[in-house]
């Protein structure tokens, strides 16, 4: 499922699912934002301890001292297919997939788009419009 940045930038009260998440596109600076916003929401969700990993091959299904869940961080795409993360959910733990846009990231987009419940989130340059609407959101806030 597709979602646009704006719903989780301008949505304090933005929820996020026990799904998978998979942050791309070409605004590195966005992607980061999101992938931010979306950490202090799983920790909030109870997803305590994190692991920032850059392949899915050095994810480690061992449970935590002190929390049995944990929230694993992916910077690469590279290997990463269904199998995998129905791998990584079913252990209990979840999945942000942070990366800008790459060759090879059409397979990891499909499988998000044809998934009911992950999440698709692409950052690509903001227009003028958006970014007008983000600043006064956050001119009201502070």
């Amino acid at each position: 499922m597709k979602i646009y940045p704006e719903k989780i930038l301008l949505s304090p009260d933005y929820k996020v699912d026990k799904f998978p998440y998979f942050v791309s596109g070409n605004e590195e600076t966005l992607i980061k934002q999101i992938e931010e916003i979306l950490i202090n929401k799983f920790k909030q969700s109870g997803f305590i301890e994190k692991e920032k990993i850059e392949k899915i091959e050095d994810y480690n299904n061992s449970g935590g001292l002190f929390h049995d869940s944990k929230l694993i961080i992916l910077t690469s795409i590279a290997n990463v297919n269904k199998l995998k993360i129905e791998n990584i959910i079913k252990n209990g733990d979840m999945l942000i997939i942070s990366s800008a846009n790459a060759s090879g990231d059409k397979l990891v987009k499909k499988i998000f788009l044809t998934e009911k419940n992950y999440k698709l989130i692409l950052c690509y340059k903001l227009d003028q419009k958006l970014k007008i609407k983000i600043l006064n959101y956050h001119l009201k806030q502070n």
